[in-house]
């Protein structure tokens, strides 16, 4: 069995669950993309609304049924900054319905959330309702790009000098940083996105951390390509 006969089985078992597809009509969408020329080499994740396949040159293309996704992605890709995944291509099909492609860099992690894990979950800890904690963490990343007023800021507010200290000298200072300024970049552009804490944010080995995954964001309509079905009579 070659790769992309593996690639398709593995994907088209999330074809009910995140699309609503039957698994004939997930078919027909990964031999469209092939025949548009994408080699479906690796299957690499599942998340809350699409899926991740390696199509080689250190490139990924994301499905998704997250429309708010890839109209953040689309201008990202018209807008990039140095810590956000690159986007090469944002579009759909006429043809498939609620579905939307992304073709994006893959990036080689060091790891993912493990710096920003311990402080959020004493936030969570201390607020039992999850908006107050979604509404700080909008506080703390809009419009702070400075570290000193960032760790201050939850310090005062959750945490005590020693967790503080373990984050900078986890290096957590500098991702931290990063972070504030592509959520810095994002907003104006009129991106609105909380997941600072996911795994979908990534360190990487040259030492730049990046958010690669921009899924559940608010972001305004964007001019998404759209691709017609091919006429193959």
């Amino acid at each position: 069995m070659d790769s992309s006969v593996k690639t398709k089985d593995k994907v088209m078992l999330f074809a009910k669950e995140l699309f609503n597809y039957s698994e004939g009509k997930m078919l027909q969408v990964l031999d469209r993309l092939e025949s548009d020329g994408y080699d479906l080499l690796r299957f690499i994740d599942s998340g809350s609304y699409g899926v991740v396949i390696y199509i080689g040159n250190d490139r990924v293309l994301k499905i998704t049924a997250d429309k708010t996704e890839a109209n953040a992605m689309n201008i990202v890709m018209q807008h990039p900054h140095p810590n956000i995944v690159q986007v090469f291509r944002v579009w759909k099909y006429a043809a498939f319905k609620d579905i939307w492609f992304i073709e994006q860099e893959k990036l080689d992690k060091v790891n993912s959330y493990m710096y920003f894990t311990d402080w959020f979950m004493d936030l969570k800890l201390k607020n039992e309702d999850d908006y107050i904690v979604e509404k700080d963490l909008k506080m703390i990343f809009d419009g702070r790009c400075n570290i000193d007023n960032l760790l201050g800021y939850i310090t005062d507010n959750y945490l005590e000098k020693e967790k503080i200290d373990w984050i900078k000298n986890h290096l957590g200072y500098k991702e931290v940083l990063q972070l504030i300024c592509a959520a810095e970049h994002l907003s104006k552009y009129k991106i609105k996105f909380y997941d600072w804490i996911g795994s979908g944010n990534i360190m990487q080995k040259n030492g730049i951390y990046k958010v690669t995954d921009l899924g559940q964001s608010q972001a305004p309509n964007s001019n998404i390509e759209l691709k017609e079905i091919l006429d193959k009579s």
